[in-house]
């Protein structure tokens, strides 16, 4: 591996004293990714790969067999709205209980090749989310990996279009932070009160059902 650039240092010149990124780092960040290099990141209690959104769909192929999984993160709800289709009990988990440690399956009978949502809270994310219209695709990986393991086994593999010499790992300061909370809970959402856990993380069955039987904003809305 050639480089290895590091990016949102917690240093008053990459972040703001609230810890967020500012926007020459950012800039830097969407100039990188551009130039496609890979973005080794932390989502939940995972890492995730982000790549040039235009490149996604030529190595999504090799990513799942290497063992990522293709996930869609917002920086909001109705970004996602905007860009995937949701139904109604989808937006008021969404709604309710993000951005938070929750991945929705959307994948069912009539819709087997929809790719899971979720809303990170890692505010960096999201930050990066809206360089790219609010919605972007990841790689998430399937266990707990060190971010050292997790860019030589990519540099190993032969993706189409980027440059496996140029990773990039951003740095995010947890502070003060209970790493339980950040276990994503995983859930089939289809449709009110009919929820299936995949996973049991910072929410439980009974929070999610619970969510997605209130009525959301987006439908109140609609109404008016």
């Amino acid at each position: 591996m050639n480089e290895r650039l590091r990016f949102g240092a917690p240093m008053p010149e990459f972040r703001t004293d609230q810890g967020t990124l500012r926007t020459r780092e950012l800039e830097k960040i969407y100039s990188f990714i551009n130039q496609r290099g890979v973005l080794i990141a932390d989502c939940f209690d995972r890492k995730i790969v982000i790549i040039h959104p235009h490149l996604v769909k030529d190595t999504q192929e090799k990513m799942i067999n290497a063992g990522f999984q293709p996930l869609l993160i917002g920086s909001t709800v109705s970004n996602l709205r905007k860009n995937e289709k949701l139904n109604l009990a989808q937006n008021r988990v969404l709604e309710a209980l993000t951005p938070g440690a929750l991945i929705i399956n959307r994948s069912g009978e009539n819709s087997a090749s929809l790719i899971p949502v979720a809303i990170p809270d890692n505010i960096d994310l999201r930050d990066i989310c809206s360089l790219y219209e609010g919605v972007i695709q990841v790689f998430i990986t399937n266990k707990c990996i060190k971010e050292n393991d997790l860019a030589e086994s990519l540099s190993k593999l032969e993706l189409d279009g980027l440059n496996m010499n140029k990773i990039g790992i951003l740095e995010y300061p947890y502070i003060d932070e209970d790493s339980v909370n950040r276990i994503a809970t995983v859930a089939y959402v289809y449709g009110p009160d009919n929820i299936e856990l995949v996973k049991t993380g910072m929410y439980d069955l009974g929070t999610v059902k619970q969510a997605s039987a209130q009525l959301s904003q987006y439908e109140i809305g609609e109404w008016t």
